[in-house]
């Protein structure tokens, strides 16, 4: 399960050697932007339309959990992702992903939103840090495993090159690939 999470937060952060992000999806952002009842069709984090599951192929412990946590979320799209079930969702201004294990315990989530949410402490932390850069997006990753630990990846560009800052528990630290 820590690999899984160690994988997406470098996968979430992967830069091309142009120096270009690689696999955000930043057309989700204009999707919620336009019609956020359709905004979960469109894809944040890798995978295919053939991995998106029925409601009744879902683990009954993750559906029930989802519910009781999201009850006004009505477009859902679940994957399964070898034993692990995903959720996808929009709660504005969010994108929401939540990551359920084979029996149906949440054990992280990613929110991904917009420089405007981001915390003002955590805001003004990262632009002293890197002038001249811009934030372009969040992650925000909450792990639930042992205990709940929240982990933020800015995506930061400028005319030149874009970075991403890993900050947790106060730490920033600039992630090299």
């Amino acid at each position: 399960m820590k690999s899984l999470i160690a994988a997406l937060v470098f996968g979430l952060a992967s830069i091309d050697t142009n120096g270009q992000t690689s696999n955000i999806d930043t057309t989700a952002w204009d999707k919620i932007n336009n019609d956020t009842n359709n905004a979960c069709s469109e894809k944040r984090i890798s995978g295919t339309k053939e991995n998106s599951i029925r409601q009744n192929k879902i683990n009954f412990r993750a559906a029930q959990d989802f519910k009781t946590r999201f009850p006004h979320i009505p477009d859902v799209r679940w994957e399964v992702v070898r034993d692990d079930f995903i959720a996808y969702f929009v709660s504005n201004p969010l994108l929401k992903t939540i990551y359920y294990d084979k029996n149906g315990n949440s054990f992280f989530s990613i929110n991904q939103y917009k420089e405007i949410e981001l915390p003002e402490g955590l805001s003004s932390s990262v632009k002293s840090a890197y002038p001249g850069y811009t934030v372009t997006f969040i992650d925000e990753i909450t792990t639930i495993e042992n205990d709940i630990q929240i982990v933020y990846l800015v995506h930061l560009t400028n005319l030149i090159n874009t970075k991403t800052v890993r900050v947790c528990n106060g730490e920033m630290k600039e992630i090299v690939l």
